[in-house]
């Protein structure tokens, strides 16, 4: 294990550590050993981050191995697995990798700027250029630690929140891949895993696990293949005044903030007004709220 100063949770963004409650995360800025190998990323030409992709590092079950994938209650033992992992795509002559890689024990090691980087996670041009590819670190058996998983949902939400990515997922999932994601995502917004951009993984990356605990959350399940967020978007830009172009892009998220929704997040709602007048967060419905996420918009980041 390295000695090296760990950072205050944060995440770095645009080359600056946000924090996010709840999360122990250690950075490439903190730990230079971290920090992508040069074939495993490159700058991105982009500042429209528009996806999450979730991968697991094993992909269990896949066609090797179909142990089914289950839960390990609580949290696994702190012993530094993710930073292992970052230095094994260092080593690794294929050009894999992705900005975080979640522990066992819930901690995040973080690879790569999460605005100015693409990350070579996706097996897809398109896709990598577009998304934040998050890791969780799966057992040989395939199962998942709760806290990893807690961990995933909580730096998904923060990280929508900050960038306007709609809480939204691809569901239900029928062991296909998504024809909009296989050509490159371009008019996609969401999260996603990595079974539904190629099939080289197998049914199981990163599994149904993290997908029902998001939408416990709250998150929107729609088919993407049969472009059914298509058709719901365009009802609500219309409603917003805006082009019904289907995508919530950056002018939804714009009219989105404007209209005083939380985060630029339709599924959020609006914020209410105190006595005085002041924004508060009102009640919700769904546990999306439970998570707190204190990193600022993405606009405010890019100053």
């Amino acid at each position: 294990m390295s000695s090296a100063k760990v950072s205050t949770s944060g995440l770095v963004i645009k080359n600056r550590v946000v924090p996010v409650s709840g999360v122990e995360i250690v950075d490439f800025l903190d730990v230079p050993g971290l920090a992508l190998a040069p074939e495993d990323g490159q700058k991105r030409r982009t500042r429209w981050v528009r996806m999450q992709i979730l991968h697991t590092t094993k992909g269990i079950p896949h066609h090797r191995n179909r142990t089914p994938q289950r839960v390990r209650p609580g949290a696994g033992p702190r012993d530094g697995r993710d930073r292992a992992l970052a230095s094994y795509w260092q080593r690794d002559p294929r050009s894999s990798a992705a900005h975080g890689v979640i522990d066992v024990d819930g901690s995040v090691a973080q690879l790569a700027d999460l605005v100015l980087d693409k990350t070579f996670h996706a097996g897809n041009r398109g896709v990598n250029e577009f998304s934040i590819g998050w890791e969780m670190f799966q057992e040989g058996d395939g199962s998942l630690w709760e806290s990893t998983l807690d961990a995933q949902v909580a730096l998904v939400i923060a990280v929508g929140r900050a960038f306007g990515i709609q809480f939204q997922i691809h569901h239900p999932y029928t062991g296909a891949t998504v024809p909009r994601l296989v050509d490159g995502g371009a008019d996609c917004v969401g999260v996603f895993g990595h079974r539904d951009v190629t099939s080289n993984r197998g049914h199981s990356d990163p599994g149904d696990m993290i997908f029902d605990r998001l939408m416990d959350a709250g998150f929107e399940a729609f088919d993407f293949s049969a472009g059914e967020d298509r058709e719901v978007w365009k009802e609500r830009q219309e409603q917003l005044g805006l082009v019904t172009d289907g995508i919530p892009g950056p002018q939804t998220v714009a009219r989105l903030r404007e209209a005083g929704y939380r985060g630029s997040i339709w599924v959020l709602g609006k914020q209410c007004n105190d006595d005085d007048g002041k924004p508060e967060d009102g009640p919700m419905e769904t546990r999306v709220c439970e998570f707190p996420c204190p990193l600022r918009s993405l606009a405010q980041l890019l100053v």
